[in-house]
């Protein structure tokens, strides 16, 4: 870790350090995922790399949130959503606002959930993403079914499910337009 943290290059490597950061993570190594996690926050903010930023800041909300460290990944995952904000990264923002919309079903802040999707719904509406639209009712799916709102999520699941059509009757049409 030291060579790497002292090297004159080391700034270059924060893709490489959120990346380490996830592989530490998924064998349950908290201490060396939070270490690379953080260096890859230090350069990529030193730098202005704010799309690594963001990511890096969603995948140390995964961390804080296997460690039940609640607190911790909400602010993390609200501070990427203002990055992607910020540098117009609406797609990313739309999948963030989805996240944190079903980190909240998770931990039972159903209201939150609730309304970060409807915010995220907007925006999808607006950008015309269908995939998008269906990641988010998903999201307010999962808070609704959480808050034993099962009205609500029925009508969510019937949502969905037309959204699904959608789609798939677009990409069909893409398809066929190709041959």
């Amino acid at each position: 870790r030291r060579v790497l943290f002292r090297s004159h290059i080391s700034d270059k490597f924060y893709n490489a350090y959120s990346n380490m950061a996830s592989c530490y993570d998924n064998i349950n190594n908290r201490d060396s995922s939070l270490y690379y996690v953080n260096l890859a926050l230090q350069y990529a903010h030193a730098n202005e790399v704010l799309t690594t930023y963001a990511n890096a800041l969603n995948i140390r909300a995964a961390i804080y949130t296997k460690s039940r460290e609640f607190g911790l990944a909400e602010n993390d995952m609200k501070e990427a959503i203002t990055v992607r904000e910020r540098i117009g990264d609406v797609l990313y923002e739309i999948s963030d606002m989805a996240q944190l919309s079903s980190f909240y079903a998770s931990i039972h802040e159903t209201i939150k959930g609730e309304a970060i999707a409807k915010k995220g719904l907007l925006i999808a509406e607006k950008a015309n993403n269908l995939s998008k639209l269906i990641f988010l009712y998903e999201a307010l799916g999962e808070n609704y079914k959480a808050a034993g709102l099962s009205g609500n999520y029925a009508k969510v699941l019937e949502t969905i499910a037309g959204l699904k059509d959608s789609l798939y009757k677009k990409n069909s049409e893409d398809a066929i337009a190709e041959l």
